[in-house]
C-alpha cells in the first residue's frame, strides 16, 4: 500500500464517521418529531 493510499482510506473514514452522525442525528430529529405530533 503506498502513501496516496493510505491517506486516501484515512480521508474516505474520516468523511465516513461524519456523515453517518449526521444521518443518524436527522433520524432522531423524524423519531422525536413524530413521538412528540402523535
Amino acid at each position: 500500500m503506498t502513501k496516496t493510499e493510505t491517506l486516501y482510506d484515512v480521508n474516505s473514514r474520516t468523511k465516513f464517521l461524519t456523515f453517518y452522525p449526521k444521518i443518524f442525528f436527522i433520524f432522531l430529529n423524524i423519531l422525536f418529531a413524530i413521538f412528540f405530533t402523535s
